[in-house]
Formats: C-alpha cells, sequence, structure tokens
C-alpha cells in the first residue's frame, strides 16, 4: 500500500518570489528567485540557493536593486555546482534607450562534496539580449519564462528556451546555452498574443522537441541542432498549431490552456481553465508526425477548483516494459495544490486515467507563483520533492514517499499510487452495487423483506426498515 503523508519544510525569505527550479541532478537544492523590483529603497531582488532537505539558506545572490526583479530561471548541472539562467530586465532608463540585457547567468557552487568542505558560492558570468527591440512607447516587455529539458541524455548537450511578455510582439526563442548565448531559432508570435507557458524534450543527443500553448493554440516543433556548427534542422520549417482550446457548448466560449507539460516524445499534458472561472480540466493529446494532434483523455478537476494556476510534472523510473507512472502537481485559486496520476502503458501507447492522489492545502498564505518537482533520477529514491513558492514570500517543500509497484520484487519500479488497485476496487465496488440492486429486486417479488425465508443481506435490517420496504412489493404483487 501507499501512504498519503507529505512531509514538508518550510521557509520565509526576505522578497516575494516568482521563480523555482531544483538541481537538475536531484542533489539536494532548490534555487528560488524573486524582489521587489526596480527601487532604491525597499525589498531588494534576490536569488536563493536553499537545501532542499531542510530549507534552511546555503547561498544568496544579491542583485542590482536599480534593475528589474527575477521573474523565471533555470538551471543545468556542472560538476561542482549549477549553470544559472535567470530572466530579469535592465533598468528602466536602459530599456527606454532600447536596451534590455533580460537573460542573465550565474555560476552556482553548491556544497556537494562533505568531505571536501566545499563552501556554496555564487557570480555572474554574463548578461545578454536575444529579445527582439519592443517597439511600443511604453517598454514593459520582460523574459517571463525560460526551460531546458527536464530529462537530458547522459554526456550530451543542451538547448534552452524563453518567452517574452508584454512585449509589442512577443516571442519563443530557442537558444544555445553554452559561453555567450546564442540564437538557434526564432518564434514570432500574432500581435496580442504570448506563450503561456512552455516545454522541451529531448529524444537524441541532438534531437529536441518544444512544445509551446498560448491561451487557445497548443504548438510543436522539432529541431536536430548541431553543436559543433551551430546549424538547425526544423520539422516541420515553422511550428504547427496541433491542438486548440475547445468551446464549451453551454457559453459558446474557448477554454483557455494555463500551463503544457511533455509527458513523453508523442504525448503533452494541458492544463485548462473553463470560461468565467468555472472550473479546469487536464487533457492528454498524442503528437503524430504531421497534421493535429489526437485527444487521448481528460478530467474536469475538483469542483472547488475554479481556476488553476501552475503544474508541473515528474516522470518516475520505468520498467523492462519501458511501463511508468507520472505525478502531475497543480495549484489552484484557494492555494491548495492537488496531485494526480497516471500510467503510461507502452506495449498499448496509451495512459491510464488520471487519478487524484492527495490535496496539500492552504499550502501558502497567498497565492502560488511557482510548482516544480525534483527530477527522478535513482532507483534508490524513496520520495520525490516538490516545492511551492508564493507572493508572500514563502517556499514549502513537500516530500512525497513512493513505494515499489510489486512489494515482493526490490527491483520494481516506483509509483507515488498503485492505479491498477484503484480500478479493481472500483471495479468490485460496481459488480457490489448491481448483484445489491438484483437481491432485492429477486427478494421484492418473491418472497417479501420480512419473510423469514428473505436473503441474508436483507436479515440484518431492522424489523420497521423490513416492513416498510415490503410496503411497494405487496403492491406490485396484488
Amino acid at each position: 500500500m501507499y501512504s498519503r503523508k507529505a512531509s514538508t519544510a518550510k521557509t520565509r525569505l526576505s522578497f516575494p518570489i516568482y521563480s523555482a527550479d531544483f538541481d537538475p541532478e536531484s542533489r539536494g537544492f532548490l534555487v528560488v528567485g524573486g524582489g521587489g523590483g526596480e527601487v532604491k529603497a525597499g525589498v531588494k531582488n534576490q536569488i536563493a540557493v536553499l537545501d532542499a532537505n531542510t530549507c534552511q539558506n546555503v547561498a544568496d545572490i544579491e542583485l542590482s536593486r536599480e534593475e528589474d526583479s527575477v521573474q523565471s530561471l533555470a538551471g543545468l548541472a556542472t560538476d561542482e555546482g549549477l549553470l544559472l539562467f535567470a530572466g530579469i530586465n535592465s533598468s528602466q532608463s536602459e530599456q527606454n534607450a532600447g536596451r534590455n540585457e533580460h537573460l542573465r547567468s550565474f555560476e552556482v557552487q553548491l556544497p556537494l562534496h562533505e568531505e571536501k568542505k566545499t563552501e556554496a558560492g555564487a557570480k555572474m558570468t554574463g548578461k545578454c539580449s536575444l529579445f527582439n527591440p519592443s517597439s511600443a512607447s511604453k517598454k514593459e516587455a520582460f523574459q517571463r519564462l525560460i526551460r531546458f529539458p527536464q530529462e537530458r541524455l547522459r554526456h550530451s548537450l543542451s538547448i534552452g528556451a524563453i518567452a517574452s511578455s508584454m512585449s509589442s510582439q512577443n516571442e519563443v526563442v530557442v537558444f544555445d546555452p553554452r559561453g555567450s548565448p546564442s540564437v538557434i531559432t526564432r518564434i514570432s508570435l500574432a500581435r496580442n498574443e504570448e506563450a503561456v507557458d512552455l516545454d522541451l524534450i529531448q529524444t537524441e543527443s541532438t534531437v529536441f522537441s518544444l512544445t509551446y500553448c498560448t491561451s487557445k493554440d497548443i504548438c510543436e516543433q522539432t529541431y536536430k541542432y548541431h553543436f559543433d556548427t551551430k546549424r538547425v534542422e526544423k520539422l516541420p520549417k515553422g511550428p504547427r498549431r496541433v491542438y486548440q482550446a475547445p468551446v464549451t457548448e453551454r457559453t459558446l466560449s474557448q477554454s483557455r490552456f494555463r500551463a503544457v507539460r511533455f509527458l513523453n516524445s508523442q504525448n503533452i499534458l494541458i492544463l485548462g481553465n473553463r470560461p468565467n472561472r468555472t472550473g479546469a480540466e487536464l487533457r492528454i493529446i498524442h503528437l503524430y508526425p504531421t497534421g493535429p494532434a489526437a485527444l487521448l483523455s481528460e478530467k474536469a478537476l475538483p469542483s472547488r477548483i475554479k481556476q488553476a494556476y501552475c503544474m508541473d510534472v515528474c516522470s518516475l523510473d520505468s520498467d523492462k516494459s519501458r511501463n511508468q507512472q507520472v505525478v502531475i502537481a497543480i495549484s489552484s485559486q484557494d492555494v491548495s495544490i492537488d496531485v494526480f496520476v497516471t500510467d503510461y502503458h507502452e506495449r498499448t501507447e496509451t495512459f491510464s486515467p488520471l487519478k487524484h492522489y492527495t490535496t496539500l492545502r492552504n499550502v501558502h498564505e497567498q497565492q502560488i507563483t511557482k510548482l516544480c518537482f525534483s527530477p527522478f533520477k535513482s532507483q534508490s529514491d524513496s520520495s520525490i520533492r516538490l516545492a511551492s513558492v508564493s507572493y508572500g514570500q514563502t517556499v514549502v517543500i513537500h516530500r512525497l514517499p513512493l513505494v515499489q509497484s510489486n512489494a515482493s520484487d526490490k527491483t520494481s519500479r516506483h509509483v507515488l499510487m498503485h492505479t491498477d488497485l484503484w480500478l479493481d476496487m472500483s471495479y468490485l465496488t460496481i459488480l457490489a452495487v448491481i448483484v445489491l440492486v438484483l437481491a432485492f429486486i429477486i427478494q421484492a417479488f418473491v418472497g417479501g423483506f420480512s419473510d423469514e425465508k428473505a436473503m441474508w443481506p436483507f436479515k440484518l435490517l431492522p424489523q420497521n426498515v423490513r416492513t416498510f420496504l415490503d410496503q411497494p412489493a405487496r403492491a406490485a404483487q396484488i
């Protein structure tokens, strides 16, 4: 069986937090960033490195008060720590002059080796601009999103993706993070559109797929990137729209997409909000080499969720048949987090119905701004971490316990929840109800409920209840 008790570590920092990311090698560290923006006094702008077990501060990167706060961040693992990238706008005066070095990079040294007594530390290593300058008279554009592939193939290089917001024409930029970051490809979105979320997956050492969502469309493009020559092959040549937000029959309004994640190279999970804060839903779509995606499954979230905000996924280890479980976390307007699971079956290339695992209630005092899972890296792991941060300066890390899919086999894959057991119980419950209804009908027409020869389940009922049930039965026999 499994336990739904999650251990929790919590801390409060000195600045509002907008972004967070775990060490991609799951070495026990969480990086968060935020701040008060461009102000001479007051709340500072900062990046903090936390111990993922205790939430204690390990290292700080204090940033200029004359520039914007940290709006997004993500890291790549190095032997000694992290190569961290963050979205930080230049000062307003620099932006007004047409210069906004929004992409910053930092080297973060982590205390990875206790025997060496390595001290944590960090330093900025570069800053650059990859977005085209905004032509709007009021310069408000910023780097809303940054993402690297969650799972990297061993001994391979990586690419990243960023997306802008509040520009005259927003963009998604895929970039090479080595040295001075350079643009691999640039996707210009339609006016008044922006990417509300994006994700990357690595399928071969030099092949990556990008998916992003606007409020109404899901788009995808695949890249074969030659790192030595910096040459890219795109398939298709421009990003393709694979799925559109459905129109609700009652209001004839479209749902609005909120988040998107790859489940594997051919399947995408979508979080959407229904019109007028009437609920939220999850969808799994299957990608084909060409043409639109197919809808595999959909699930309405609990009715208390009027609007969902953040989503992340964690793929657990697979077995020899390449079956695996995916854990999904979603935050909503009531500052709670709902956790779901689905099992992927390689032989049929299908997912089990999405099942609710638990609700973590009232996690923060103010709105959650970011959710992220620690990547599952080792079969010896007995838990996964789920971090959430908020405007209210709080960081919470939940530790969710895992179990073996086969308790008698210590090498079997891990699961958070046995979905097959849940299905078996559901089928047994339905069967029991059917049998009870049939027994009720037969007893009503054969001998009544007060008869001494009544079937065993009905003998357990009080006599007055059995007499009451006999009234319609006798009427039917007349």
